[in-house]
C-alpha cells in the first residue's frame, strides 16, 4: 500500500514538473530581448536624394589674357659712309680738257667691234654749292656735247689725295654716241664709261692720266689708256 503512495507522489511531482517547464521557456520567449552588439559607425554621411543632389562648385574661371606681342628687333641701321676725302684748295674752279686720241685701247672679250676714237671734251669743276662745302662734280654734263655726242651725265669720287696737289678720282660717265657711217636716221647706242684719273696741278693746268672701261648697251666694249692737260676755267 505505501509503495502504491510512494508511486502515486513520484507520478504528481514528475506531472507538475512537466507542467512547468513549458512556463519556464516561454517566460525565457517573453523576457527582454537578448542584446545584439550595434554595427559599427562609419561616419559615412547619408547618400544625398536625387532631388537634393549636391554640385560640386567650381573654382571661378579666369578671364584670358593673351600673352603680350613679341618685341621687333632693333632696326639695321645702315653702315656709315666713310666720308670723303677733301681736295687741297687748289683745285678749286673748274678744269676741261679734249681727248682727241687715245695712247692705247683693246677691245673686250666678244664685245662690239671697234671704230675711230671720238674725241671728247671732259669738264670736271670743284665748288661750293650756296653755303655748304665743296663739292666735286663731273661738270652739269660731264662730257661738252658735240656732233657725235649727246645727253651726256656723270659723278665722280674722290679716292685719295696727297693734301698737296695731287688726287686720285673715279669718274662714272653716261653719254648717248651717234653712230658712225651712213647714219641718215641718227641712230645713238649708250656708252657708259668707268675711269680712274690720276690728276696732278702744275701751275694752273691739271696733268691728267686716264684708265677707262667703256661698255655699250650695258655689254662690255673697250679698254682704253689716255693721258691729256686740263686748263682752268670760268666756272
Amino acid at each position: 500500500m505505501r509503495l502504491f503512495y510512494r508511486s502515486l507522489l513520484l507520478i504528481g511531482i514528475a506531472a507538475i514538473l512537466f507542467s512547468a517547464a513549458p512556463a519556464s521557456s516561454q517566460e525565457m520567449m517573453q523576457g527582454e530581448p537578448p542584446i545584439v552588439p550595434a554595427p559599427r559607425s562609419t561616419n559615412a554621411p547619408p547618400p544625398p536624394s536625387n532631388r537634393e543632389m549636391q554640385i560640386p562648385q567650381q573654382a571661378p574661371q579666369q578671364k584670358y589674357v593673351p600673352p603680350p606681342p613679341p618685341v621687333p628687333p632693333p632696326p639695321i641701321s645702315a653702315p656709315l659712309m666713310a666720308p670723303q676725302p677733301v681736295l687741297p684748295p687748289v683745285f678749286r674752279g673748274c678744269w676741261q680738257g679734249t681727248v682727241e686720241s687715245v695712247e692705247s685701247i683693246e677691245r673686250a672679250p666678244g664685245g662690239h667691234k671697234l671704230g675711230y676714237w671720238t674725241p671728247k671734251t671732259y669738264r670736271l669743276c670743284y665748288k661750293r654749292i650756296g653755303n655748304g662745302p665743296y663739292q666735286l662734280t663731273f661738270g652739269e654734263t660731264g662730257v661738252v656735247a658735240t656732233q657725235k655726242i649727246k645727253y651726256s651725265r656723270g659723278e665722280v669720287q674722290i679716292k685719295r689725295t696727297d693734301g698737296r696737289s695731287y688726287a686720285e678720282l673715279r669718274a662714272f660717265l653716261h653719254f648717248d654716241e651717234f653712230a658712225s657711217g651712213a647714219n641718215y636716221a641718227g641712230a645713238t647706242f649708250a656708252v657708259d664709261e668707268s675711269t680712274i684719273l690720276e690728276c696732278k696741278i702744275e701751275s694752273d693746268q691739271m696733268q691728267v692720266i686716264a684708265d677707262v672701261d667703256g661698255r655699250r648697251e650695258d655689254e662690255p666694249w673697250f679698254r682704253a689708256h689716255w693721258r691729256t692737260t686740263f686748263a682752268h676755267v670760268p666756272m
